[in-house]
This record gives C-alpha cells, structure tokens and sequence, in this order.
C-alpha cells in the first residue's frame, strides 16, 4: 500500500510553483510592488505536523519543520482541507479552514489573497 505524502512534501512541491510563478513577477514591470511585500513567514499546523514556509526578498522559498515565531499568515487545517485546498483552481471550490487562517501582518493578509487569487493556488 502506498503512503500519502506528508503535508511537508505537498507544501515543498507547492514552494516549487510558487517560487516558478513569482520570480518572473519580481523581475516583470511593477515587480517592486511585490517586492515590497517580501520577505514573508507563513506557518502550517497541518493536523500534527509543523511547517514553516519563508520567502526571501528575491522569491526564493524554504520550508522548516516547526512553527517560526512572528508569521505573517498562520494556516490551521486539516489533511485533507489542505489537499483539497491545493487542487482546487477556484477559490470559492475550496472548502473552509476547520480553524481558519489568521494574520500577523497586513502584508501577510495581502499576500495570502494576492496568492490564492492571482497565481490561482
């Protein structure tokens, strides 16, 4: 029987899209505007597992095991929302959070919806 992939695994193949989809945005005319919105921290309590995601000022992504302090978005979700989440192309097809996403920043909070709408994650 195969095993499912961690939630760590689904969110480094999701750094993977995001950094190939933001970088050339970053160079592209009015990049500075989402520069200015770099660096991010994002942490995910996905059911037992703590991930941290960070993108530095160039796109670049890394993840970490466990939860940095002073994230700009906070995820708490389950498995399958997460999976769920990140195949669905349209928003309004993502079920809800069992607790929700939650801001430390307004660039954080900008950021989230800029992801979820404009690179269509």
């Amino acid at each position: 029987m195969q095993s499912r992939p961690s939630a760590q695994e689904i969110l480094a193949s999701l750094a993977k899209e995001v950094e190939s989809r933001l970088k050339p945005r970053l160079v592209a005319m009015g990049g500075f505007v989402l520069r200015s919105q770099l660096p991010q921290l994002w942490t995910f309590k996905v059911d037992e597992e703590e991930i941290s995601f960070s993108m530095d000022k160039q796109g670049s992504i890394a993840l970490s095991k466990g939860l940095l302090p002073n994230p700009d978005v906070r995820i708490v979700t389950t498995y399958d929302r997460l999976v769920v989440a990140l195949k669905s192309a349209t928003p309004g097809e993502t079920p809800p959070a069992t607790q929700g996403v939650s801001f430390g920043s307004n660039k954080g909070r900008r950021a989230f919806f800029y992801v979820r709408k404009s690179l269509r994650i």
